[in-house]
């Protein structure tokens, strides 16, 4: 299946969607894990992302729905980590909301490699 390119969304968008989202415990998890992603430097790195419903989808590339990407998609009791690169089957995870971010993170860093440890660009 092939998406529409550019379907990248800015991550002042992503993070408003999640904070607009309120309520369930999940949803706070997600807005921790973006603001995080953000303030760590994986952002300014060159980490892409978008949404569908209440899924976070992530690559190194603007076109992260027909590149390889990882989706991360609350439930009510965990988030669920599938990493898509067109593989069968894919490969997935469950993991609790306090590990949320230790866990995408060890995804970029050492599963799909996109990034090094330190992502955050040198300080000018």
């Amino acid at each position: 299946m092939s998406f529409p390119s550019g379907n990248a969304r800015s991550w002042s968008e992503i993070v408003a969607h999640y904070k607009s989202l309120a309520g369930p415990p999940w949803a706070a998890a997600m807005e921790r894990l973006v603001s995080r992603l953000h303030d760590e430097g994986y952002i300014e790195a060159g980490l892409h992302g978008t949404t569908s419903m209440f899924d976070l989808l992530v690559g190194p590339a603007s076109d992260v729905l027909n590149n390889p990407h990882l989706r991360v998609s609350p439930t009510a009791t965990d988030v669920r980590f599938t990493y898509e690169d067109g593989s069968q089957p894919a490969w997935t995870v469950a993991v609790a909301f306090d590990e949320l971010y230790d866990r995408v993170e060890r995804v970029l860093v050492k599963r799909a490699r996109w990034f090094q440890k330190n992502s955050r660009p040198p300080e000018s």
